[in-house]
C-alpha cells in the first residue's frame, strides 16, 4: 500500500485489516488517536480492506477499528516515518492491564519502509546526547554522508552533505523551509553566528534525509533536515534550565600551553518552556524562551613585539592601551510559541511564531583592536499559519508564512582606521596593529510571504493502490544586500625597520603614510545597495504506487521557477560597456564579452527546472523484516543572492585608493601626491587611482543542481535495525567568478608560463580595474558506501544506540567552498581533484544508557580519517605553479589512529520534588582531550625546493575543542 504525507515531515501508517478472520470490507472506520492530546483522525478501508493514515505528527498513538471499544497497544511514530501495521480484530492479544486489545501484525518498532536514505534523531537523543551549545543540529552527522563542522573561531555550526557546501542544505520546520537565499549557511540567520537557529526545547525530533527525498521537497540539493516542533498536550507541563561553562572548565589549547596563559571565557544559557491545554482535547499551547550569552575572550597581539621600543611614542602608547585580553560579547534571545486547535475530527488549525535576536562583537583579536572590530546584529522573525483537513480518502494542507531576516555587521566606531605595517628593504613584511575605525558595513536580508498547499488522495485503485499527492507553492521575497566596504577610510602606514639591529632600542622609526583606501558611492548609478523582489513558483505531483503487497514505486516530478529582477533587469553601466567593448586585449580571447553585457532585455528568468524524483522499495520477506530500496532524483538549489549582487554593489560603491609620495619602500603609481593632514579629515580630492572592480554576470546563468542515486538494504530484528547502502551524488552548474583580464595579445599566461594572473592588464579606463565574470561551471562527484545500525531506547529497555560508518570517494573541479576561480583562464585548468575537507572514512556512534541510581548516561563518538587540503606548489618554477593535494596525516584508519577522534559524555540525574523533578547534569566534550589539529601550512614549496617539512603542519590550530565541561541544572514538571 502507498504512503504519502500531508506535509513535509508528517508521518503515515498503512496496513491491512482483518475482521473475524477475513479481510475487512470497504468502508470500515479506522480511527487513530494521539494518546497525549486526544486528537483523533478517521479514515475508512478501501475495497481491498486496506487503510492509509497520513498527515500524522510524531507522537504516541493507538488505533481503533469501527465502533469497538478495544484499542491497539500504544506505539510511537517518528518524524517523516512510514509504518506498515496490519490490524487483526480477531486476535487475542492482551495489554499490561489484562485488557483485550487489537493485535498489530508486523513491526511496531521504528523500522522504516521508505526509499529515503536518512536518519531520525529522537527527542531522547536531543535531550540526552552531550553538547555545549544547545543547537539541535549538533547530531545531524549521524546520517550517512552528512558532515558537521563547528568553527573554533566563532562557534558556528554548519551542516553539509554530498560534497556540497552548507548553502545546499535546507531545514524544514513543521513543513516550512528555513532557506537562506542571501548568505552561505543554508539556514537563515546561521551564517558566522555563535547562536542557535531554533530553541532546542521547542524541537520534538527531526530527520536528516541525505538522498532520495520526494517531490514535495524544495530548494535543496544536499541534505534535507525535517524537524517537528513540540505541541501542548492535555497535561500541564513546563520547565526551566540553566547551563554554565567557562575557561576554568576546559583544558588549554596548544597555543595557550605555549603562551603559558589561558584566555578567559564564559557561556551561560538559560530559559523556560510551558505547555498544556486551553481546552482539553481541543486547544493546546506551547511556548519557550531561551537566552544565550557569551563572554569570549579575544587576545589583541602586536606583531614584531621585539621592535616596540623603536616605535614612535604615540604608537607605543596606543599599543599599551589596546594590547591584551578583550571580551567579544554575544547575546541571543530565542522565542517560539504555537497554538494547536483541533477544530473537530476532520480538521486542525495551528499558528506559530519564532523570533531570534542576536547582537555580538566580531573581528577583534590578533592585530585588530577592540575599537577596530565589528558590531553585528542578526534578527530572524517567522510566522506560520497551517490548516489541515481530512476527508474519507483525501486530505489537504494549506500554509501561509511570513519571514523577515536581517544580518547586519558594521564597524564599532566611525572615523578613520589606521593600519600600521613593518617594512624591510623594499617589502612590506607584516602588519603591526590596526587602530581606529574598522572598514565593515553590510546589511543583508530577506523579507516576504508565501502560500503552500498540499492535496493528497489515498484511495486510488488501478493495477495496485496509489496515494497521489500534489501541491504548489508561491513565495514573494525581497532580497537585500548593502555593502559599503570600506565604510570608514583606512590609512596605511609603514615603519622602516631595515637598519634596526637586534640590540638597537634607541632609534625611533617614523610612521610614514603611503596610501589611504575609502569607499565612494557613485550617485549616478547607485550607492552600494542591491534590492530584488523575487518571485518563486513550485508545482509537484507524487504518486506512491503499491504495485502489490511488497513492491512500492515512488514516482514524483517537481517543477520550479524563480524570477529575480536584480539579474534579469540589470543594465550594465554605460562607461563599463564603452570600456570593455573597446578593449583590444579581449577581442580574440576565449570568451565573448557580449555574453555579459545587459541592457535589461538580454536576460530572461531561469528556465523551468524539471526535477524527477523516482524511488522504489521492495519487501524481501513476507514478515516485512527486509527491505530493498533505491532511487534517483534531480534537485535544484539556488544561485546565492550574495554572489549575484556583487554585479550591482561592487560597481556602485567602489574602493578608492589614494597613493602618497615620500615612502621609499612603496614608490607609488601616478597620480602620486604628497600626504597632508587634510586627508585625515576629507577625501574629496580627485586623486583616486583606477580601482573600481567590475563584476559582470553571464546573460544565461543556470541554477545549480544535483543528481542523486541510491540503492540499499534495510533490515530489522527485534529492536535492532540495520542498513547497507550506496549513494552517488553528481553536482553541476555551480556558480563561480573567473578573471576576465587578458594580456595585450588576448592570452592569459605570459609566454612559456603556466602560472600568473594578468592582474596588471586591467580594463583601459581611468576609473576601472579588474574584470570578473560570473559563470556556471563548478562540479563535484561523490560516491559513498554506508553501514548503519540503530536500536531505539524504548520503554522496557535501558539503552539505545546508533552507529553510522560512511566511506566516501569525492572529487571536485575547484576547492571546496570556493567560488573564485581566478588562477586559470577557465575552470578546466584546475583539473579534477579529491574534495578538500571531505574525509574518506567517517564513523559516528551514539549511546544512551540508564545507569543504576537513576543516572542517565549518553555518549557520542566521532572518528574521521585525514581530509585532503589544497595548497600552492611552485617547486617546478615560479612561472609553473599549480595546486596540489596534501593530507595532514596519513593514518591507518581501520586499525590504528584516526586523524580526528572525539568522545563526548553526558551524565544527569533527576531528583523527585513531589511536584515535578529537579535535575543536575554534566556534559563533557572531548573526554580524552585529544588534540584534533587543523591544517595551517598549505605551502608546497618554491622553485627548486623540496617539499617543506612544515607542509600540512597545524601551527597549534585545532579543528575541535579541548576537553570542555558544561554544568546544568533544571526543573521540569
Amino acid at each position: 500500500m502507498p504512503i504519502a504525507n500531508a506535509n513535509v515531515g508528517d508521518s503515515s501508517v498503512k496496513g491491512h485489516v482483518i475482521l473475524a478472520g477475513q479481510s475487512a470490507s470497504e468502508g470500515v472506520n479506522i480511527t487513530i488517536i494521539n494518546v497525549d492530546t486526544g486528537n483523533k483522525l478517521n479514515v475508512t478501508t478501501n475495497a481491498n480492506g486496506n487503510y492509509t493514515l497520513t498527515g500524522l505528527k510524531p507522537g504516541n498513538y493507538s488505533i481503533q477499528i469501527g465502533e469497538s471499544a478495544r484499542l491497539s497497544d500504544v506505539f510511537n511514530i517518528q518524524v517523516g516515518q512510514s509504518k506498515v501495521m496490519d490490524l487483526d480484530d480477531s486476535a487475542t492479544s492482551t495489554s499490561d492491564e489484562n485488557i483485550e486489545v487489537i493485535s498489530i501484525v508486523g513491526n511496531t518498532n521504528n523500522f522504516d519502509v521508505t526509499s529515503e536514505v536518512g536518519t531520525s534523531v529522537s527527542a531522547m537523543q536531543i535531550q540526552r546526547l552531550p553538547q555545549i551549545n544547545r543547537n539541535f543540529l549538533a547530531f545531524a552527522d549521524q546520517a550517512p554522508g552528512v558532515n558537521l563542522s563547528v568553527s573554533q573561531a566563532d562557534g558556528s555550526i554548519k551542516v553539509s552533505s554530498g560534497a556540497q557546501t552548507a548553502s545546499a542544505v535546507n531545514v524544514f520546520i513543521d513543513g516550512i523551509g528555513q532557506k537562506d537565499y542571501v548568505l552561505k549557511s543554508g539556514i537563515s540567520g546561521q551564517d558566522s553566528s555563535r547562536g542557535n537557529p531554533f530553541p532546542q526545547t521547542a524541537i520534538g525530533e527531526y530527520r536528516i534525509i541525505s538522498s532520495n527525498y520526494k517531490a514535495e521537497f524544495e530548494q535543496v540539493s544536499s541534505a534535507a533536515i525535517v524537524a517537528v516542533t513540540k505541541s501542548g498536550t492535555n497535561e500541564l507541563k513546563g520547565g526551566v534550565f540553566y547551563d554554565f561553562t567557562d575557561s576554568g572548565l576546559r583544558e588549554k589549547t596548544p597555543i595557550e600551553e605555549t603562551n603559558g596563559e589561558k584566555a578567559d571565557s564564559q557561556q551561560e544559557q538559560f530559559g523556560f518552556w510551558l505547555a498544556g491545554p486551553l481546552i482539553k482535547d481541543t486547544l493546546h499551547y506551547f511556548a519557550t524562551y531561551e537566552r544565550k550569552q557569551n563572554d569570549d575572550l579575544r587576545e589583541v597581539r602586536v606583531n614584531r613585539q621585539d621592535l616596540v621600543d623603536n616605535y614612535p611614542q604615540f604608537l607605543q602608547d596606543a599599543i599599551a592601551q589596546n594590547v591584551g585580553a578583550t571580551t567579544a560579547k554575544f547575546e541571543e534571545d530565542l522565542f517560539f510559541a504555537k497554538l494547536d486547535w483541533n477544530i473537530n475530527d476532520d480538521q486542525n488549525l495551528s499558528a506559530s511564531v519564532k523570533y531570534r535576536d542576536e547582537v555580538e562583537v566580531t573581528g577583534i583579536g590578533g592585530e585588530n583592536t577592540a575599537e577596530y572590530g565589528t558590531d553585528k546584529e542578526n534578527d530572524d522573525l517567522r510566522l506560520t499559519v497551517n490548516h489541515q483537513y481530512w476527508g474519507d480518502s483525501w486530505s489537504n494542507n494549506i500554509a501561509l508564512t511570513y519571514e523577515d531576516a536581517v544580518w547586519s555587521p558594521h564597524a564599532r566606531t566611525s572615523g578613520f582606521g589606521a593600519k600600521y605595517y613593518i617594512g624591510t628593504d623594499d617589502q612590506i613584511s607584516g602588519g603591526i596593529i590596526n587602530l581606529g575605525a574598522g572598514p565593515d558595513f553590510q546589511e543583508k536580508g530577506q523579507k516576504g510571504w508565501s502560500i503552500k498547499n498540499d492535496l493528497t488522495f489515498t484511495d486510488i485503485i488501478w493495477n495496485g493502490e496509489h496515494t497521489v499527492k500534489m501541491g504548489f507553492n508561491y513565495k514573494t521575497i525581497e532580497l537585500t544586500a548593502i555593502e559599503k566596504n570600506p565604510a570608514n577610510p583606512q590609512v596605511y602606514y609603514v615603519l622602516d625597520a631595515t637598519n634596526i639591529s637586534a640590540d638597537d632600542s634607541t632609534t625611533i622609526m617614523t610612521a610614514v603614510p603611503y596610501k589611504v583606501e575609502y569607499g565612494q558611492a557613485l550617485g549616478t548609478i547607485g550607492n552600494g545597495a542591491a534590492v530584488s523582489k523575487n518571485k518563486q513558483f513550485g508545482l509537484y505531483i507524487q504518486d506512491d504506487w503499491a504495485v502489490n503487497d511488497r513492491l512500492e514505486l515512488n514516482l514524483g516530478l517537481r517543477l520550479s521557477y524563480e524570477d529575480s529582477p536584480l539579474y534579469t533587469d540589470y543594465q550594465t553601466p554605460e562607461d563599463v560597456v564603452n570600456a570593455v567593448t573597446n578593449w583590444p586585449n579581449i577581442e580574440n580571447t576565449d570568451y565573448q564579452i557580449s555574453d555579459y553585457i545587459s541592457t535589461g532585455n538580454e536576460r530572461s528568468g531561469n528556465d523551468v527546472q524539471w526535477e524527477p524524483r523516482l524511488g522504489f522499495s521492495y519487501l524481501l520477506t513476507e514478515d516485512a523484516t527486509h527491505l530493498l530500496f533505491g532511487g534517483y532524483g534531480r534537485s535544484y538549489d539556488r544561485n546565492r543572492f550574495d554572489n549575484l549582487q556583487l554585479e550591482t554593489t561592487k560597481g556602485t560603491f567602489p574602493k578608492r585608493t589614494v597613493n602618497f609620495s615620500g615612502d621609499h619602500l612603496q614608490p607609488c603609481n601616478a597620480p602620486c601626491i604628497p600626504f597632508t593632514e587634510a586627508y585625515l579629515t576629507t577625501l574629496d580630492q580627485p586623486t583616486a587611482t583606477g580601482s573600481r572592480e567590475v563584476f559582470m554576470l553571464n546573460n544565461n546563468l543556470k541554477q545549480p543542481y544535483a543528481d542523486q542515486y541510491s540503492i540499499g538494504v534495510r533490515s530489522t530484528y527485534q529492536d535492532f535495525s540495520t542498513e547497507f547502502g550506496f549513494t552517488r551524488v553528481e553536482t553541476r552548474d555551480g556558480f563561480m567568478y573567473q578573471i576576465g583580464n587578458r594580456r595585450t595579445d588576448g592570452t592569459f599566461f605570459a609566454p612559456d608560463t603556466t602560472w600568473g594572473v594578468p592582474w596588471g592588464d586591467n580594463i583601459p579606463s581611468d576609473d576601472l580595474s579588474n574584470l570578473l565574470l560570473g559563470n556556471n561551471g563548478l562540479e563535484s562527484d561523490r560516491d559513498s558506501v554506508h553501514v548503519k545500525l540503530t536500536k531505539a531506547h524504548d520503554q522496557g529497555s535501558n539503552w539505545g544506540g546508533a552507529l553510522t560508518y560512511t566511506y566516501t570517494d569525492a572529487t571536485e573541479n575547484r576547492q571546496f567552498g570556493e567560488i573564485f576561480a581566478l588562477d586559470y583562464p577557465n575552470i578546466d585548468g584546475f583539473g579534477t581533484n579529491a574534495s578538500a575537507g571531505i574525509s574518506d572514512h567517517v564513523l559516528v556512534a551514539s549511546l544512551t544508557y540508564d545507569l543504576p541510581w537513576q543516572i542517565k548516561m549518553a555518549t557520542k563518538l566521532t572518528l574521521k580519517s585525514a581530509a585532503p587540503f589544497y595548497g600552492t606548489d611552485c617547486r617546478a618554477g615560479w612561472s609553473d605553479c599549480s595546486y596540489s593535494i596534501g593530507y595532514q596525516d596519513e593514518k591507518n584508519v581501520l586499525i590504528g589512529d584516526w586523524a580526528y577522534r572525539q568522545v563526548d559524555l553526558s551524565l544527569s540525574k533527576d531528583f523527585n520534588m513531589g511536584v515535578g523533578a529537579m535535575y543536575v547534569r554534566l556534559d563533557v566534550l572531548n573526554l580524552l582531550n585529544t588534540k584534533n589539529y587543523g591544517v595551517s601550512d598549505t605551502w608546497f614549496g618554491g622553485a627548486g625546493e623540496e617539499l617543506p617539512a612544515s607542509n600540512g603542519a597545524h601551527n597549534g590550530q585545532l579543528a575541535g575543542p579541548t576537553r570542555t565541561l558544561k554544568l546544568s541544572v533544571g526543573y521540569n514538571f
